[in-house]
């Protein structure tokens, strides 16, 4: 007789960080049929050499931030100040 009620046996999800598995969500059923989906979250956000912002997702992949345009978000900083002693003053 075939089963008439369906039930969840196992729920597994891969966090292994960069792994290409990262984000795997299997479900389990009782009946020996299983779902799986790939999840994806930001793992992490880096700032480039030239001020660029990329984030890093799960299972690796790396995207740009864009503004409202769709341009690269690019910060803007300070990366040295010089102090001009002779003049007592900020170059």
């Amino acid at each position: 007789m075939e089963n008439l009620i369906k039930w969840i046996d196992e729920i597994t999800l891969n966090t292994t960080t960069y792994d290409t598995n990262e984000g795997k969500l299997t479900i389990n059923y009782n009946d020996g049929n299983s779902f799986t989906a790939q999840l994806k979250w930001v793992n992490g956000l880096s700032v480039g050499a030239n001020g660029a912002l990329t984030l890093h997702y799960s299972g690796g992949d790396t995207q740009p931030v864009k503004d409202s345009n769709n341009n690269n978000v690019i910060l803007k900083y300070i990366d040295s100040i010089t102090l001009d002693t002779t003049q007592g003053g900020v170059n």
